[in-house]
């Protein structure tokens, strides 16, 4: 899946901010998705500002300024895309929790009020990562992009940030794209990090996907 903006002269501050825009509903909605604009010399025509998703040598016009007289709606676009795509959103629980001692590792307690920020990952060599099992999580000591980077993720955009986990330690969120995903648990002044993966027959369930992600002691 590609979509494709183009956008050429007119109030440049206007197009580039609508491109930025756009862009950006794009990557939130479908993370596996790119976006390429189109600056060849003489197209589009003067006040053009169209929106195009490109399935191979197919390509849907999901909007068109010159045809509609106006500036997109991100909303209605949104539904535009998903309607195309048919595609919808699954929800995903997290469980965070802690053994309550290296002793005691089977005795867990969640991990009420912490930050986690989740963010897709692509790569050819992204570290495996099984799906529907509890996931231990590790100290970070590093950023996001290079702890991602490390284990083998040559893309990465962010999904959700400032989630926060409640008393009984879940935090939720909804996914679009099959595929790994980077969770960052901040708690306690330390950051952790784990990878959980979301496959393609969980997507298709539309169930609630669940996992647990243990914190070190």
């Amino acid at each position: 899946r590609k979509s494709n903006i183009s956008l050429k002269r007119g109030d440049d501050d206007k197009y580039y901010q609508y491109r930025d825009e756009v862009s950006t509903l794009v990557y939130e909605t479908f993370p596996n998705a790119s976006v390429q604009c189109n600056t060849a010399a003489g197209q589009p025509p003067i006040g053009a500002f169209e929106v195009c998703l490109v399935f191979g040598k197919q390509e849907l016009v999901l909007f068109s300024k010159l045809n509609s007289k106006k500036w997109p709606n991100l909303e209605h676009l949104q539904r535009l895309l998903e309607g195309a795509l048919g595609t919808q959103k699954v929800p995903v629980a997290m469980s965070l929790v802690r053994p309550e001692s290296a002793a005691k590792a089977r005795s867990l307690a969640p991990l009420a009020h912490c930050n986690v920020d989740v963010f897709y990952t692509e790569g050819d060599t992204l570290e495996a990562v099984r799906s529907g099992e509890q996931v231990r999580a590790h100290r970070m000591t590093e950023s996001h992009a290079s702890t991602a980077a490390r284990h083998g993720a040559d893309r990465m955009s962010r999904l959700s940030s400032e989630l926060k986990s409640s008393e009984a330690g879940v935090v939720e969120l909804s996914v679009r794209a099959r595929g790994k995903y980077l969770v960052c648990v901040s708690e306690g002044g330390e950051t952790y990090f784990c990878f959980i993966a979301v496959d393609k027959q969980e997507l298709g369930r539309r169930d609630t996907v669940k996992r647990t992600i243990m914190v070190p002691p």
